[in-house]
């Protein structure tokens, strides 16, 4: 495959200093959705907008040979995935902000994912009721977000649905006009902030326990899977992140502590 490229677009007049990114993983399409409805809209803050992996969306999957969002900053003689990080990188170095739109397979309140505290404040600007800060050494330092000033990736909901389109649109374009317009925020009333501190891992036989519910407390002992006649219970208490995602091969969830 020759001359293998995102696709980029620059909406408004000047430089952009805000990198938007759809489509890190093929089968995540809201964020192309949410670009279309900020086409129409219009922006007076230039933002570039990055298709990031189209070869994996025209098959409607998550990648075709690496995740994209784990092997950056890529190689320039890479695999797919690793070429077009390359070239994605090389876009958004620099930029002050790089904000990038997920969906997910599983129920879920739409929420924001940042590195640190400086960031956070700045995603608060989506005015989301959910925060989740994700230390870097905990992911390893090889999303695209690990490459701007400010990276905010943004999870809004369930795969193909109105819903998270929607909402997804609303947040985006409250945290644009936030930085527009230099506000500083405040964490939005009634919102939750969530620190990650590690994984839960599976097997190819557990079963979930429907019960469980994404940012809701599991006390410990509570059971949180079922493997043939075995119950797996929690070992200590936690607020789980992402519980039953499909794209999450040997991980349950990801397990988090509230932050006040």
């Amino acid at each position: 495959m020759k001359n293998i490229k995102s696709i980029i677009e620059i909406l408004g007049n000047n430089k952009p200093r805000i990198a938007l990114i759809a489509c890190m993983h093929g089968n995540e399409r809201a964020g192309l959705e949410i670009f279309k409805l900020l086409r129409k809209r219009g922006l007076k803050v230039p933002v570039k907008l990055i298709i990031a992996n189209q070869y994996a969306l025209k098959k409607n999957k998550r990648f075709l040979k690496s995740d994209l969002n784990r092997v950056f900053p890529g190689k320039k003689n890479g695999n797919l995935e690793e070429k077009l990080a390359y070239e994605i990188t090389q876009e958004i170095v620099g930029m002050d902000y790089v904000i990038d739109l997920h969906s997910c397979s599983v129920e879920s309140l739409p929420f924001a994912i940042v590195r640190n505290k400086k960031t956070l404040s700045k995603a608060f600007g989506t005015n989301l009721k959910h925060y989740v800060l994700y230390p870097l050494q905990k992911q390893g330092g090889a999303s695209a977000i690990d490459f701007a000033n400010y990276g905010i990736g943004l999870e809004l909901g369930k795969h193909d649905r109105k819903k998270t389109i929607k909402d997804g649109f609303t947040a985006v374009v409250k945290l644009l006009r936030s930085i527009e317009l230099n506000i500083q925020k405040s964490k939005p009333t009634g919102a939750s902030i969530f620190k990650i501190t590690g994984s839960i891992y599976k097997n190819k036989n557990f079963k979930m326990n429907s019960k469980i519910v994404n940012f809701s407390k599991v006390k410990k002992g509570e059971p949180i899977a079922y493997e043939k006649e075995k119950t797996i219970r929690a070992e200590k208490e936690f607020y789980p992140i992402l519980y039953g995602e499909n794209s999450y091969k040997n991980i349950l969830c990801l397990k988090a502590k509230e932050v006040v």
